[in-house]
């Protein structure tokens, strides 16, 4: 049998909030660097969540999940207690421009997109609306917590380091999926 390799993680599990296009894939390529298992946008688990109102991973082979919990956090902090939270940010109109040229690209699952925006379209109003209500909700949810990251473009190493208690990487923060 392989040995395995084992992570002195300072939190039971973690959870990339930032809703999509807010550099949720270099959060999870980031992560991943530093040696945790990482999921993104796992659609497995989201399928549970609509099917079957069922907030529990399917499985246990991960410590990290991205791209996904965009407004599910209260649930998963009572599931995975001892867990921390990262909400990546962006400005709000570079994040509109991206997700305008990303909606209008990319086919996507009509259920996610309605679950995280409310519309299968992009529309700016509601956007705005989006991105308004979920930095303030999740800042609200996790405003006297220390287990709670808010971290902001530009990305760096450090931050995420110093709250993860990890040594910074000798590379550039990695910058996955471009848009613009």
């Amino acid at each position: 049998m392989g040995k395995e390799l084992v992570i002195n993680m300072k939190y039971n599990k973690i959870f990339g909030i930032g809703l999509p296009k807010t550099g949720t894939s270099s959060l999870a390529k980031a992560i991943s660097i530093l040696g945790y298992r990482v999921l993104h946008n796992p659609y497995e688990w989201r399928k549970n969540i609509y099917d079957k109102g069922l907030y529990q991973a399917p499985n246990d082979n991960w410590d990290v999940v991205c791209n996904f919990g965009e407004w599910n956090y209260p649930q998963f902090d009572r599931l995975y207690p001892g867990s921390c939270f990262i909400l990546t940010l962006r400005p709000k109109d570079l994040w509109l421009e991206t997700c305008k040229k990303w909606f209008g690209k990319t086919p996507g699952n009509e259920n996610v997109r309605i679950d995280i925006f409310g519309t299968k379209v992009f529309s700016t109003e509601q956007f705005c609306f989006i991105y308004k209500e979920h930095y303030k909700t999740a800042i609200e949810y996790f405003s006297k917590r220390k287990d709670f990251l808010i971290f902001q473009e530009p990305f760096k190493w450090e931050p995420l380091c110093f709250f993860l208690e990890k040594p910074v990487p000798k590379m550039l923060y990695p910058w996955e999926n471009k848009t613009i």
